[in-house]
């Protein structure tokens, strides 16, 4: 799995593999069996948990040394593309200026980082006013099209921009999808009841 460890602050990605257990359950278990019985009764034992989640050692994979001109690389969105990972990385410049950039790669691991945009600031009079900063983007592939939400900063707030591609060499915007200050809506990977589904933030 590919993912990203941030809290909405500066980072650089990451990549995960499982790991057997978690020191945090481990404790939590080993206390409750510390426990005197209560009344004679006795908790049942626990189980062990199934695989979680760990850093990769060789992280970061992806450096602001990895893009020339890069003085942060962001949150990303994640993908399978045509058999490779892809990834829409947020990469802004010493000013400040927000990109996103394709990254592709066969392993999850090295990544070649496309020089040119796929999206920056719109200038369309419909969303340039509301599209100051793009950074964050979310994928949901529903059928052929792949659906890309990014939270877009401007002195209105910050909405939920809603946009789309076939191939990641094209990005077509299509509607602002929530009002000031809702940040991060995702799309559900397919519809409920004949309808699109978001998650907010």
């Amino acid at each position: 799995m590919w993912g990203a460890y941030q809290g909405w602050n500066h980072i650089e990605m990451q990549y995960t593999q499982p790991v057997l257990k978690s020191q945090v359950f481990l404790e939590t278990v080993r206390s409750q069996q510390e426990q005197p019985d209560n009344g004679g009764l006795k908790m049942a034992a626990q189980k062990p948990c199934k695989e979680i989640l760990r850093r990769y050692e060789g992280n970061p994979i992806i450096t602001p040394k990895d893009f020339p001109g890069a003085h942060a690389i962001y949150n990303c969105g994640a993908v399978k593309f045509e058999g490779k990972v892809l990834l829409l990385l947020s990469i802004t410049d010493c000013n400040s200026v927000a990109r996103m950039h394709v990254a592709t790669s066969e392993d999850g691991l090295h990544f070649e980082i496309r020089r040119e945009p796929l999206i920056e600031t719109s200038t369309d009079p419909e969303f340039g006013k509301y599209d100051g900063w793009t950074i964050d983007p979310r994928i949901t592939k529903i059928g052929d099209t792949y659906y890309i939400v990014y939270p877009a900063y401007s002195v209105h707030g910050v909405v939920g921009m809603l946009g789309k591609t076939l191939d990641f060499e094209t990005y077509e915007r299509m509607e602002i999808i929530s009002l000031p200050d809702n940040r991060c809506p995702v799309l559900f990977p397919e519809k409920i009841n004949g309808a699109y589904v978001r998650l907010d933030r």
